[in-house]
């Protein structure tokens, strides 16, 4: 699959505009070096999973960049995927919680 220029400079201009939101200084990013670590990364996982494991990078760290996050993807993608799991998990224990408690 190959990875076309406008998409691997959308997840980088996704990265910025992230860091623009959350009130963090401007990193200066070498955007044509930085298109190799997109590209890997959207080959790898497709541009829609690293554009939610992006998000979910910017909920826990509080200062964020660009090559951790490039080198880190693949911790990254496990955690928030075993975070869903355990959302899941835990939802299903308060529902079966909630049925003994009504129950009694």
């Amino acid at each position: 699959m190959a990875v076309t220029n406008k998409e691997k400079y959308a997840v980088i201009s996704k990265f910025e505009q992230l860091c623009k939101k959350h009130g963090l200084a401007r990193q200066p990013l070498n955007r044509y070096a930085e298109q190799w670590a997109a590209d890997g990364l959207i080959q790898s996982y497709g541009q829609a999973v690293v554009e939610d494991v992006m998000a979910y990078y910017f909920s826990i760290n509080n200062n964020p960049q660009w090559k951790t996050f490039a080198y880190k993807f693949a911790d990254l993608y496990k955690a928030k995927t075993a975070r869903a799991e355990d959302d899941i998990y835990r939802a299903k224990l308060r529902a079966k919680m909630k049925e003994l408690l009504d129950e009694s």
